[in-house]
C-alpha cells in the first residue's frame, strides 16, 4: 500500500514536471517580438547588407534567444555580426561565434534557406533590445536585362508585434519601373519613401507566417552583378510577376465594385425608408383639421409636454424646474428663493399649498414633495441630493424624473397627440438603417485598406448618417393630425413672446406667458413687458419669480 501510494504521488510528481516544462516551453514560443525594424542595403554588385533591430521581452529566467535570418538559392551569409543590450542599459556587448553556449557567444545553423540563430546570455524579466548586422552575397541575380530579387523578407521563428522593412537601392529609380510581388502575409502595406528606399509595413505576423519578395529592376542599377542566371528562368519569373499582378488587379476591381454596391445598397434602404417615412407623415397632414385659435384650450399642455410637442430640447432636471413653475404660476406651490451675494442661486425653498394638481406630470411633483415633509417648507438642494458633499442624486429625486419621462410619453399618446404604432415601426425601421449603414461602413473601411483606396467614399457614408440624424430629429415621433395642428398653433403662441397678452387679460394668461417664456428663453423680455403693463407687482406669481427674474432655464441645478 505505501509502495503505491509513493508511486502514485511520483507519477503525480513527474505529470507537474512534464507539464512545467511543456507549459515553459509554449511560454517562450508565445514571445512577441516588438518594434521591429530591418534595413536592406542592396550594392551595386547584388549583394545585400542587413541591419535589424528588434526588442525580444524576457518574462523568466532564460539563458538563449533564438533568432532567424532568411536567404535564397543563390546567396551565402558572409559576415555577420550581433549585439545585445538590456532596455536599461545604454551600452551594448558584441557577441562572438562559439560552440561552447558560453555567455555572449552565437551559434549558427543553416537548414535550406534558414539560417538558425542562437545567443547565450543570461536574462531575467527585461526587454532585450537585439542589433545584427549581415553581409548577404549574390542575393540579386542578373537575367539577360532585369536583375531580380527572390528573397524571403521575413521568417522570423517567433510572434511579431509590427515590423517595418526597408529595400535601400544604390541609385535614384523611377517607381513604376519596378516589378514587386508579394507572397505570404496578406496585410502588409507598401510604399516609396524615395526614389531609392521601398518601405514594408507588417502589422502583425505569428511565428509561423513570413513574407517572401519578387522584385525586379533594370540591369543597369546593379551594374557589378556577375550572379547571372538563364534567361528562360527570368522570362519565367518575370511571366508569374505579370500575371500575378494582373490578377491581383482584377481583385482589386471587384473589391472596388464591391465597395460601390455597399455605398448603394446602404442609399437604396436609408431612401426607401426616408420614402415611407415621408409618405407615412404626408397622409397624416393631408387629413390634419382645420382650427382657429379658439378651438384650443389656451393652458393645454404642461411646459414638458409643450417641449416634447415641439421638440424644444430639455434636460430632466430643466423639466422638473418648469413643472415647478407652472405649480407656482396655479398657486398649488409657494416658493421662497436663496441667492448668493451675486444673485446667484443657491437654493430654493418649496411649500405645497395644494395636494391635487390637473396633468400626471404636476401631481408627480406634487406627490414627491408631499412625502418629504407635508406642509412644512422643503429644501430643494436637499431633496435632490443624498449627500450633498458628493454630489450624489437622491433614489427620490432619480425616479421622480425617470416616472416625469414616462409620464410624457403616456400622454403624448393618451390626448392623440401621436401615432402610437407607425412611431414605433419607423423607430425600429431607423435602427435597423442605423445598423446597416455601421455595417457597411465597416465592411467599407476593411475593403479600402485592402486595395489602398482613397478614404472619399466614407463622405457619402457620413452624408447618410447626417440625413437620417436630421430625418429622426424632423420625422419622429410621427404626430396625428391632431398633434400636427396643436404643434402648429402653440408654436405661432410661442413665436410671439413675449408680446401678444392684451391689458385686460385675465391673470391666467399672463401667467402663463410668463411660465412658457421660460421655455423659449425668453423670460427677461417677458419680465419687462409685464412690467410695462403694471402687472409686475399685481401678479402672485410674477411677484415669487421676481428675485430669478434674470436667471434662465439652464442655470437652474
Amino acid at each position: 500500500m505505501i509502495k503505491k501510494r509513493y508511486q502514485l504521488l511520483l507519477s503525480v510528481l513527474f505529470a507537474i514536471l512534464v507539464g512545467s516544462g511543456l507549459f515553459i516551453q509554449t511560454s517562450r514560443a508565445e514571445e512577441t517580438i516588438r518594434d521591429y525594424q530591418a534595413t536592406y542595403v542592396v550594392n551595386d554588385d547584388g549583394s545585400m547588407t542587413l541591419k535589424e533591430q528588434f526588442t525580444y521581452p524576457v518574462h523568466d529566467l532564460i539563458d538563449h534567444i533564438d533568432h532567424r535570418i532568411g536567404v535564397n538559392d543563390s546567396s551565402q551569409l558572409e559576415q555577420l555580426n550581433v549585439n545585445m543590450r538590456a532596455s536599461n542599459q545604454s551600452q551594448a556587448f558584441p557577441f562572438v561565434e562559439g560552440d561552447a553556449k558560453d555567455v555572449g557567444t552565437y551559434h549558427l545553423v543553416k537548414q535550406g534557406n534558414d539560417i538558425n540563430l542562437t545567443l547565450y546570455n543570461q536574462m531575467s524579466k527585461d526587454n532585450e533590445i537585439i542589433t545584427t548586422e549581415a553581409k548577404i552575397k549574390n542575393a540579386w541575380v542578373k537575367y539577360d536585362t532585369k536583375n531580380i530579387l527572390e528573397f524571403p523578407l521575413l521568417r522570423l521563428p517567433h510572434a511579431l508585434q509590427q515590423a517595418h522593412v526597408k529595400i535601400q537601392l544604390p541609385a535614384d529609380v523611377n517607381p513604376t519601373d519596378v516589378q514587386l510581388m508579394t507572397t505570404g502575409i496578406s496585410e502588409i502595406d507598401s510604399w516609396w519613401q524615395d526614389k531609392r528606399t521601398l518601405v514594408f509595413e507588417i502589422p502583425k505576423a505569428a511565428a509561423t507566417e513570413s513574407v517572401n519578395l519578387t522584385m525586379s529592376v533594370s540591369s543597369t542599377l546593379l551594374a557589378n552583378n556577375k550572379n547571372e542566371g538563364p534567361q528562360s528562368k527570368g522570362q519565367q519569373i518575370i511571366q508569374r510577376m505579370n500575371e500575378e499582378q494582373a490578377a491581383e488587379a482584377q481583385r482589386d476591381q471587384w473589391k472596388r465594385v464591391f465597395m460601390w454596391a455597399i455605398v448603394v445598397v446602404v442609399g437604396v434602404v436609408i431612401v426607401g425608408y426616408s420614402f415611407l417615412l415621408l409618405r407615412k407623415k404626408q397622409s397624416y397632414k393631408d387629413n390634419q383639421p382645420a382650427y382657429t385659435d379658439g378651438r384650443l384650450d389656451y393652458p393645454l399642455h404642461s411646459p414638458i409636454l409643450l417641449a416634447r410637442l415641439l421638440k424644444i430640447r430639455l434636460t430632466r432636471e430643466q423639466g422638473l424646474w418648469l413643472t415647478i413653475f407652472q405649480l407656482v404660476a396655479k398657486g398649488q406651490l409657494l416658493v421662497r428663493w436663496q441667492l448668493d451675494k451675486d444673485e446667484q442661486l443657491v437654493d430654493a425653498w418649496l411649500t405645497v399649498r395644494e395636494r391635487q394638481a390637473d396633468d400626471p406630470i404636476a401631481q408627480l411633483v406634487l406627490d414627491a414633495f408631499v412625502s418629504q415633509k407635508d406642509g412644512v417648507e422643503v429644501s430643494y438642494q436637499a431633496f435632490k441630493y443624498q449627500n450633498k458633499t458628493a454630489k450624489r442624486a437622491s433614489r427620490l429625486y432619480r425616479q421622480l424624473l425617470r416616472q416625469m419621462r414616462q409620464s410624457a410619453d403616456q400622454m403624448m399618446t393618451k390626448r392623440q397627440l401621436i401615432e402610437k404604432r407607425p412611431t414605433l415601426i419607423f423607430g425600429i425601421g431607423w435602427w435597423f438603417c442605423v445598423i446597416v449603414l455601421s455595417v457597411g461602413t465597416l465592411g467599407l473601411f476593411l475593403l479600402m485598406t485592402m486595395v489602398h483606396q482613397s478614404y472619399w467614399l466614407f463622405l457619402i457614408m457620413a452624408l447618410y448618417l447626417i440625413w437620417l440624424l436630421v430625418l429622426k430629429h424632423l420625422s419622429l415621433p410621427i404626430y396625428s393630425g391632431v398633434g400636427l395642428s396643436t404643434s402648429q398653433y402653440w408654436r405661432q403662441y410661442l413665436n410671439q413672446l413675449p408680446s401678444g397678452t392684451k391689458q385686460d387679460a385675465p391673470v391666467w394668461n399672463w401667467n402663463m406667458d410668463y411660465l412658457y417664456s421660460w421655455l423659449m428663453n425668453k423670460n427677461q423680455h417677458q419680465y419687462q413687458n409685464i412690467k410695462q403693463h403694471g402687472q409686475a407687482e399685481q401678479n402672485a406669481f410674477v411677484r415669487q419669480m421676481k428675485p430669478v427674474r434674470l436667471v434662465q432655464l439652464k442655470n437652474f441645478k
